[in-house]
């Protein structure tokens, strides 16, 4: 279930952001909704979200996969979904300093959190690696994801951030 726009749906919003085009999602008022929307279901729930959510229990996750990958391909695959060039950048900004891993460790406990790098993987492959931590055959993970490291090691860091946002994703788009 994707949480960004069940929020736009059930009117789980503050607001829309123009320049980022974007609608901002109401986090409080989600987690209660999901809580009493879902708190008698028994199984397997998956929520997808751009943004972390902090779930009551007893919906608490066995399990939280922060998805990862490479900024180059990131910008990519934002540039073909018609993101302007400043969310892009933003994003990318976010993925190069690990936010959303930071976000998930800040709400819930680090042996809940996995870290999944698909930039090179597809769906199936990535849902396989996520099974096998659910039931237990692997360890959920982090911190084996390193952009900035990389990107400095490459020479990238510095040159991307002394430039604009649009030159930036130029740069990052011709690596």
């Amino acid at each position: 279930m994707e949480l960004g726009r069940l929020s736009v749906e059930e009117g789980l919003t503050l607001g829309y952001d123009k320049r980022r085009r974007c609608h901002i999602v109401d986090l409080e008022r989600l987690s209660g909704f999901l809580a009493e929307k879902f708190s008698g279901v028994k199984g397997f729930l998956a929520f997808e979200a751009p943004f972390t959510v902090r779930l009551p229990e007893p919906l608490t996750p066995k399990a939280v996969f922060v998805l990862r990958c490479e900024p180059r391909q990131l910008a990519k695959r934002l540039k073909a979904k018609g993101y302007p060039p400043a969310k892009i950048m933003e994003n990318l900004w976010a993925e190069i300093l690990d936010y959303p891993l930071q976000e998930a460790l800040a709400a819930y406990e680090a042996e809940r959190i996995h870290e999944l790098d698909v930039t090179a993987r597809g769906v199936e492959e990535a849902a396989g690696e996520a099974l096998e931590v659910l039931g237990g055959a692997k360890p959920p993970s982090y911190g084996r994801v390193n952009w900035l490291g990389r990107l400095e090691e490459e020479g990238l860091l510095a040159e991307i951030s002394a430039i604009p946002a649009r030159a930036a994703l130029k740069r990052l788009l011709e690596g």
